[in-house]
């Protein structure tokens, strides 16, 4: 008996069948390690990108924190010079006022006695003191009803100062240091206890400068040296070396170095009054008075006292 030939027929052509699946399955591997290699091609073409970019954001950081530190630099430059500037006419005052004349600590204090010692039975004394311009004291109305339009014009031109007017004998104008705050008062003495009462009363200065601040215990005009502060703060670029961006941020490390002693020693006093360089007193402890005169002598360097008396 014949068996049926197609069970057979199919077991024959079952080899062909498993091949044409085997070629299907490489294709679709071939099409799949393709499109692996595409997508590995974009991922490396997206890293070079990234890379890239990172790279931009970096270099456009640096260089705006560059350009950051030389505005800042510039800003710092620019109030250095102000400040030098406000220094220089604080230093000049002899050029610039020559009607004014220095006075040191005891003959100041001579001159503030003999200012108490004047009484008016008229009340008509007027005591002003102005720590800044004169437009900048609170009782400006008090002021010009107290004084003639020659004396306000007179004092107008003046800052720092206290100044005191009889209607008789004039205006005797005394500048120095705005410890003080501002006054305005018409009685039948002249108000110097205040001063007086600053002047001889124990206190610390610190005449900062780069480099070198020097901290000072003062009382009644005599004066010991407590602490001496020195750094090396380099002052002028030199040819070749570092440029003069780097040199610049050196230099600011220096100063901060410097500052940083000084406000350590400093916490060790009280009434502490500084005057130097306004940038490099910035942050310390103390009242900030001004610059100084190197060319005065101590304790005058401290109060800066000048002396002058309008009739």
């Amino acid at each position: 008996m014949f068996k049926p030939l197609k069970p057979l027929f199919e077991a024959v052509r079952l080899p062909w069948k498993l091949k044409a699946k085997l070629e299907e399955k490489e294709k679709e591997i071939d099409n799949l390690e393709n499109r692996i290699e595409q997508l590995e091609e974009e991922k490396n073409s997206w890293q070079e990108r990234f890379e890239a970019e990172k790279e931009r954001r970096s270099e456009l950081a640096r260089k705006k924190q560059e350009a950051e530190e030389e505005r800042n630099r510039l800003m710092e430059r620019l109030e250095e010079n102000s400040e030098r500037s406000e220094e220089s006419q604080e230093d000049n005052l002899t050029t610039d006022n020559p009607e004014f004349q220095d006075l040191d600590f005891s003959e100041a204090v001579n001159a503030l006695e003999k200012i108490k010692s004047v009484n008016s039975p008229d009340r008509d004394l007027a005591t002003i003191y102005s720590p800044g311009e004169l437009n900048e004291v609170s009782s400006l109305k008090t002021l010009k009803n107290s004084v003639s339009s020659e004396r306000f014009s007179v004092l107008q031109d003046q800052s720092s100062f206290v100044a005191f007017s009889d209607p008789v004998l004039g205006v005797f104008v005394l500048k120095m240091k705005p410890f003080f705050d501002d006054l305005v008062k018409t009685e039948n003495s002249f108000e110097v206890g205040k001063l007086l009462q600053f002047l001889k009363k124990k206190k610390h200065w610190c005449l900062v400068s780069a480099g070198e601040t020097g901290i000072y215990r003062e009382e009644n005009g005599s004066f010991e040296q407590v602490e001496r502060i020195t750094n090396r703060v380099d002052r002028e670029h030199s040819k070749g070396g570092f440029s003069q961006g780097r040199f610049e941020r050196k230099r600011d490390e220096q100063i901060e170095q410097h500052k940083e002693q000084i406000q350590k020693k400093l916490e060790a006093y009280s009434n502490v009054y500084l005057i130097g360089d306004k940038r490099l007193c910035k942050d310390l402890d103390g009242k900030y008075l001004g610059g100084f005169n190197p060319n005065r002598s101590k304790p005058e360097q401290f109060y800066s006292f000048r002396f002058c008396a309008f009739f």
